[in-house]
């Protein structure tokens, strides 16, 4: 009997714990809670049962049978919850989810009947063990299919992946499998099986098997502080909980003769809280006597607390590392603090950032792979000090000869360097530099909170130095990029300047050689003359859109009525809108919307869009250009749509290239023009079209204070 005693006592303090810690840690997280209200559950279903085992009378022990059933009817359904929020689930199952708890709920009413649990009779040692109602069988069957399901779905969830998400799932499928086993031990008896609940125990081990991985993998967003934290506390909590229960326990009924059940709870109670304050306390006291007593050392680990977490968000090398420096001088007062960082081309570290009054000029010293330090931190991978080594010289004068000798010239190493204690940086197993502190100006020695904190500056420093350097590299690469685009361009651009120009310049030509033959011919002299000024017309307006496209006018900015330039522009092509039988409908917002902006440039831009609209739209069917004008969220939008031929989804992206076009006479600047007033607007333009059925142009412009 007092095996299965202990084991529930066990159960019921574990799972206490375990769901307390995930509630506190962050109750706000869907994880946490679901993980608890499991936890809670087999608490609950422990505490009772332990009472029930010691109950006096059958009376009392059918009461605390009919009450541990009320947290054994929940574990079915918290487990499925807790394991459908664990593989990411919990919105697809959300509905089957409260579904079992409704389920659970009518299993809960029918538990204070006979139909769940008709009577405790006396079966092998136990001399009050229940008996199953005919409401009991569904229950189990619910049990049992749930429990089966859940794992069926961690099952195919560690199929489906590998890696982190695989490893991470293993765990707690294998515990829960551990777990279920061992509570499938207290079935056999309802039914008159002679099996005594043996596995009673295994519980326990589970829920704290799957608390610890969940922990380990950070599914529950506790760190190596908290988790720590709470395994101390579990386990502080185990052994002095269990030793005051057990003999509080033993107590009663040694003394009493019999188990007083209400002052047993209270008793069960006090205990877990009791348990679970010495390390709260611990960490608490030492908190307040860091901040009484040690303030200042308080507060400059909490200056590089704040700066290790923000050095990641540094994209500028020679920024980030003198960041380092300057903040560990400054907040612990030392000194220099310098910065040695491994070379790209050859294995050789270098200095590149050093602060402090015995700083080290940048690039002045070179460690090479076979420095002894380097070596050392190669091979250790840990802080160096150099007031160990010294003692360790004096106090072991037996010291193998080719270790003294490594350690002297470490020792003097670090001496020329004018270093206290040397802190490696490592990107996994790769050394990227490391960190060379000088004496504190106080005189003070570092201590082991110390350099735990610098490692884990260096660590940060480590990760925040890979990101600036990779930065830089793909910086590099985009100007590289970036010139090769423009080369590209600018081929392209004398190829289509080049083709522009010299088609009219044979037309040109052409007339030219045979002037002399056909002077006197008055139809050649009116063809040439036609021609040629065409031609001549044709370059001539070229040649003025490159120029406003390569060197654009100097802005002229003044307030402009958006409404008023859109009906200005739209009266000068009022014929051509007529003559191609298109009807122009005007939504204008009845807000303010004037800007600041350059009048004529602006005009230019809805002249161009019109004139697009105008090609776009033929005469053999009923046409709507549409102008609409509105003001969002401190912008003011025009919007101008046409029911033409469409701009297919492939010519889109291009379409606001140079020398880009799909007309047969266009060269492709208009647009192109376009977009770049609309830029120098601080604007934006887009475009949505379906061929065949119309095109939509939306100008976005911002209110210009300037």
């Amino acid at each position: 009997m007092l095996f299965y005693l202990v084991s529930s006592l066990i159960n019921a303090l574990t799972s206490s714990l375990v769901g307390i810690i995930a509630l506190i840690r962050n109750s706000k997280s869907q994880l946490n809670r679901a993980f608890s209200y499991f936890a809670f559950s087999v608490a609950f279903w422990s505490s009772c049962y332990t009472v029930w085992q010691v109950s006096k009378d059958a009376q009392s022990a059918l009461f605390w049978c009919r009450a541990l059933m009320v947290g054994a009817i929940f574990i079915p359904i918290t487990f499925f919850h807790f394991i459908a929020t664990l593989i990411g689930k919990w919105e697809q199952y959300s509905k089957r989810i409260i579904f079992w708890y409704a389920v659970c709920v009518v299993f809960l009413i029918l538990n204070f009947t006979p139909l769940f649990v008709k009577d405790v009779r006396p079966r092998l040692f136990f001399p009050h063990w229940p008996t199953a109602g005919i409401a009991y069988t569904p229950f189990l069957g619910v049990f049992l299919g749930l429990m089966i399901y859940s794992q069926v779905l961690m099952y195919k969830h560690w199929r489906k992946f590998s890696g982190f998400e695989r490893n991470r799932i293993k765990y707690v499928f294998l515990g829960t499998i551990i777990g279920f086993l061992g509570g499938l031990t207290n079935f056999p008896l309802w039914y008159d099986i002679p099996l005594p609940p043996i596995g009673n125990v295994l519980i326990a081990v589970y829920v704290f098997i799957v608390f610890y991985e969940l922990i380990k993998c950070r599914l529950m967003d506790i760190n190596l502080m908290i988790r720590r934290a709470a395994i101390y506390s579990i386990i502080y909590g185990l052994i002095i909980g269990i030793f005051a229960v057990v003999v509080n326990l033993c107590g009663q009924l040694m003394v009493y003769r019999h188990l007083d059940s209400k002052f047993y709870l209270v008793s069960l109670f006090v205990v877990i809280i009791i348990s679970m304050l010495p390390k709260p306390l611990d960490s608490l006291l030492t908190a307040l006597t860091d901040k009484i007593f040690f303030r200042k050392k308080y507060a400059y680990q909490e200056t590089l607390k704040s700066a290790s977490q923000g050095m990641t968000k540094i994209r500028n090398l020679p920024k980030l590392l003198d960041l380092i420096v300057r903040v560990i001088v400054n907040s612990v007062r030392i000194a220099h603090a310098t910065v040695f960082l491994a070379d790209k081309e050859s294995p050789i570290y270098t200095v590149v950032a050093s602060k402090g009054k015995l700083k080290v000029p940048k690039g002045f010293i070179r460690n090479n792979m076979n420095s002894p330090l380097v070596t050392w931190l190669l091979k250790k991978k840990e802080p160096l000090v150099y007031d160990e080594i010294i003692t360790q010289l004096k106090r072991e004068p037996n010291l193998k000869l080719n270790i003294r000798a490594n350690y002297e010239k470490i020792a003097k190493e670090m001496q020329n360097l004018n270093t206290s204690i040397c802190i490696p940086s490592f990107m996994e197993e790769k050394l990227i530099g490391f960190l060379l502190l000088g004496e504190k100006l106080s005189g003070d020695m570092y201590t082991t909170e110390d350099l735990n904190m610098f490692l884990t500056l260096a660590n940060q420093a480590a990760l925040a130095i890979e990101n600036a350097q990779a930065y830089e590299e793909l910086k590099d690469s985009r100007e590289q990029l970036l010139q090769a685009e423009q080369l590209a361009t600018i081929g392209k651009f004398a190829n289509e300047v080049a083709h522009e120009i010299k088609n009219p310049l044979q037309a040109i030509r052409t007339f030219v050689e045979y002037l002399p033959q056909k002077y006197a011919e008055e139809e050649f002299r009116e063809k040439f003359t036609k021609v040629v000024g065409s031609e001549i017309e044709r370059i001539d307006s070229f040649v003025r859109q490159l120029v406003g496209f390569s060197k654009p006018k100097p802005l002229e900015f003044s307030q402009v009525d958006i409404n008023q330039l859109l009906d200005t522009t739209l009266l000068l092509l009022e014929n051509d809108f007529r003559k191609k039988k298109i009807f122009i409908k005007r939504d204008y917002s009845k807000k303010d919307v004037r800007l600041l902006a350059d009048r004529n440039q602006l005009k230019q831009v809805f002249l161009n869009l019109f004139l697009n609209n105008l090609d776009a739209m033929n005469g053999t069917k009923a046409n709507q250009l549409t102008v609409e004008t509105s003001s969002e969220h401190h912008e003011i939008v025009v919007r101008i749509t046409d029911t033409g031929c469409g701009i297919s989804k492939e010519d889109i992206p291009r379409l606001f290239e140079p020398f880009f076009t799909t007309k047969e006479k266009g060269i492709g600047l208009g647009l192109t023009i376009v977009k770049s007033i609309i830029e120098n607007h601080k604007g934006k333009i887009s475009v949505e079209s379906d061929p065949g059925v119309g095109t939509i142009f939306t100008l976005t412009f911002p209110y210009l204070k300037k």
